[in-house]
């Protein structure tokens, strides 16, 4: 069995404002990622197995306070578990809908 560790890259933590938060279906059957991607630069700086609030918290944890502090801007879907997490750990951050999530899909498919 192949088993996902959650990949991060530490030096990609280094001076984040702006992230975006999703999940993503992987393989066959309900396996679910959570990607975080650096909204400035388009990098993914984290994808952890799960879609709960246990492995948003894991990011913050390896973001840190300070770093965590720094945040300007999330967006991510409508989750209440992303809401919940965000607002306790980054609640200085402005949390808003992606467009994804508002038009139903890609940019220019609505």
């Amino acid at each position: 069995m192949h088993r996902l560790e959650p990949t991060i890259g530490r030096h990609a933590l280094a001076g984040l404002q702006r992230i975006g938060i999703d999940e993503i279906s992987h393989r066959r059957g309900q396996r679910y990622l959570t990607c975080v991607v650096d909204q400035v630069s388009g990098r993914v700086v984290r994808a952890a197995p799960g879609r709960n609030s246990d492995t948003l918290h894991q990011f913050f944890d390896e973001l840190g306070p300070d770093r965590s502090a720094a945040l300007t801007q999330v967006s991510a879907d409508g989750a209440q578990s992303i809401h919940d997490t965000v607002t306790a750990r980054a609640p200085q951050a402005v949390l808003g809908l992606d467009p994804f999530h508002i038009g139903g899909g890609p940019p220019g498919s609505w």
